[in-house]
C-alpha cells in the first residue's frame, strides 16, 4: 500500500474521530478534562454569557475629565495588554440611545479597578498621547520634523511582524521612509522581509540570555567583532530609488583608534559616549556593508531613516517577558533619550508568562512590570 495514502488515511480518520468526540462532549455535556481544554469545535459554539453585573449610565462628554500628565512627560508610552476576560467586561456603546454600558468596579475580574481600563470608544474631550498627536499633526502640516516610535516586544513581533504594518500605514499618512533599526545579527534575518540582512558567523553576541555584565542596547543585544566581521543590510521597505536615506551606525564608546569599514572605505569613530549615532552614509543607496576588526568596539546595529517623517524601530527578543528591560543601564537609556528620543513607546509582552495553564492572577507580573515601564 502506498505510504502517503496510509498517512493520509490515518490523519483523516483520526481527525474524524476527534470531531465526533468533540461533538459528543458538547452536545451531551459530557465532562472530560482533556476535551474541555482542546475541543476542536469549542470556538464555533455559542455559549451563554456569564452573569456579569452591569449597570447603564448615560454618558455626557463633560461628566468626567481624565487627568492628563502628558505635558509633564518627556515621552508618551503605550502599554498593550492582552486579557480575554476583559473582553466581556468592556465598555460598549449604543448608536441609537447614546448610552454607555459601563462595567461596575465589583464585576471586573483579576482585581482590576474601573480606572485600570481605558476605553478608546468613548468620545472624550481628553486627548490620549497628546505630545505624540501634536507631532503627527505637525508632520501633516508640512513641518520638517521626525516622529520616532519604539516597538518593544517578544517573538510576536519577530521579523518585523505587526510593526512593519504600523510603519507602512503611518509613513503613507504622515511621510517618512526607512526601516529604522536593524541589529548587527539576528536569528530571523532570513525571515524578515523589510530588511534583507546577512552577516559573518563570528560576531560575539551578548544579550539578555547570556550576560549580566555588558551594557546592552534596548534591543537586548550588543555585538563585538571576533577580529574581522561584517554585516550587509538592505532596506527593503520601498522600491523608490529616488529616496535619500541616512544610514546611522549605533554603537557604544569608541577608543582613540576605533574604526569601521563602510562600503570598503575606512571611517574613524571618535565618539566615546555609552550610546552614539554616527552617520556613515547619506544617499539613495538601499544597501550598506559595514565591517569591524575592533574587538573592543560595542556595536548595536544600523538605522535606515529619512530626514523627516515617521520612523518605527522594531525591538523584538524571543522568549522574554519584558521584565528583562530593567537590566539596561539607566545612564545608557538617558543618552539614548538625548540622541535618539522616542515620541511613542509600545510595550507588548505577556505571552511568555502564560506557562501555567491554570494561572489567572498575574498581579505579580504587574508589580514587576511597573518599575520597568517607569524606567
Amino acid at each position: 500500500m502506498n505510504a502517503n495514502k496510509r498517512v493520509f488515511q490515518f490523519i483523516f480518520f483520526s481527525l474524524l474521530l476527534y470531531l465526533v468526540f468533540s461533538y459528543i462532549n458538547i452536545a451531551y455535556r459530557k465532562k472530560w478534562e482533556p476535551f474541555d481544554r482542546i475541543n476542536l469545535i469549542s470556538d464555533v459554539i455559542v455559549k451563554p454569557r456569564e452573569n456579569v453585573a452591569l449597570h447603564q449610565n448615560r454618558y455626557t462628554s463633560g461628566s468626567k475629565k481624565v487627568k492628563q500628565n502628558n505635558d509633564e512627560k518627556k515621552n508618551d508610552s503605550l502599554t498593550m495588554h492582552s486579557n480575554a476576560s476583559i473582553d466581556e467586561a468592556f465598555m460598549t456603546a449604543s448608536d441609537s440611545s447614546k448610552e454607555k454600558v459601563i462595567v461596575s468596579a465589583e464585576a471586573l475580574p483579576l482585581n482590576l479597578n474601573q480606572s485600570d481600563i481605558i476605553s478608546f470608544n468613548i468620545d472624550s474631550e481628553s486627548v490620549a498621547l497628546s505630545r505624540f498627536i501634536k507631532k503627527l499633526i505637525a508632520l501633516k502640516n508640512g513641518k520638517k520634523t521626525k516622529v520616532r516610535i519604539a516597538y518593544l516586544g517578544d517573538s510576536m513581533i519577530e521579523g518585523d511582524l505587526l510593526s512593519q504594518t504600523l510603519r507602512s500605514l503611518l509613513q503613507q499618512a504622515y511621510g517618512g521612509s526607512g526601516v529604522g533599526f536593524v541589529p548587527i545579527a539576528s536569528q530571523v534575518a532570513q525571515f524578515r522581509r523589510t530588511a534583507i540582512a546577512s552577516s559573518s558567523a563570528n560576531w560575539r553576541d551578548f544579550n539578555f540570555k547570556n550576560t549580566k555584565k555588558q551594557d546592552l542596547f534596548i534591543s537586548g543585544h550588543v555585538f563585538f567583532s571576533s577580529g574581522n566581521d561584517w554585516v550587509k543590510i538592505k532596506d527593503n521597505t520601498s522600491k523608490d530609488t529616488s529616496i535619500v536615506l541616512g544610514k546611522y551606525l549605533l554603537h557604544g564608546p569608541a577608543t582613540d583608534s576605533a574604526s569601521v569599514v563602510v562600503n570598503k572605505k575606512t571611517m574613524m569613530l571618535e565618539r566615546t559616549s555609552l550610546f552614539n549615532r554616527t552617520l556613515v552614509a547619506h544617499n539613495k543607496d538601499k544597501s550598506i556593508v559595514v565591517s569591524s576588526a575592533d574587538r573592543k568596539l560595542p556595536l548595536f546595529g544600523l538605522s535606515f531613516e529619512s530626514d523627516q517623517g515617521v520612523i518605527v524601530d522594531n525591538f523584538s527578543f524571543r522568549g522574554i517577558s519584558g521584565l528583562e528591560l530593567g537590566k539596561i543601564n539607566a545612564d545608557l537609556l538617558k543618552e539614548i533619550n538625548e540622541q535618539n528620543p522616542y515620541d511613542l513607546i509600545i510595550f507588548q509582552y505577556g505571552v511568555n508568562v502564560l506557562y501555567k495553564p491554570d494561572d489567572t492572577n498575574f498581579t505579580w507580573y504587574k508589580r514587576a512590570a511597573i518599575p520597568v515601564v517607569k524606567k
